[in-house]
């Protein structure tokens, strides 16, 4: 008679992949375009990366603070050219 509980979830040999290692301190490609074009959003969302202890959310807000710095200086220029 087994001595096994019927409820108990079976064990499984889990084995990682040899696939890529995807390194979560890096930021993906649908990162850096929220940072480029909605950086407000991209600053919010690196902070409460922060919060949770994730390292990319310092490069996050730094990253969508350059970018929202980048567009105001565009905006600058394109006003500065425009009005002559």
């Amino acid at each position: 008679m087994p001595s096994e509980n019927p409820y108990e979830s079976p064990k499984v040999d889990v084995q990682v992949s040899a696939g890529r290692h995807k390194d979560r301190s890096e930021l993906e490609t649908t990162d850096w375009v929220l940072a480029a074009l909605c950086s407000g959003i991209a600053c919010i969302v690196g902070i409460v990366w922060l919060v949770q202890g994730k390292q990319k959310g310092l490069k996050m807000v730094g990253i969508s603070l350059m970018f929202a710095f980048f567009w105001n200086v565009v905006r600058y220029v394109l006003i500065a050219v425009f009005q002559k």
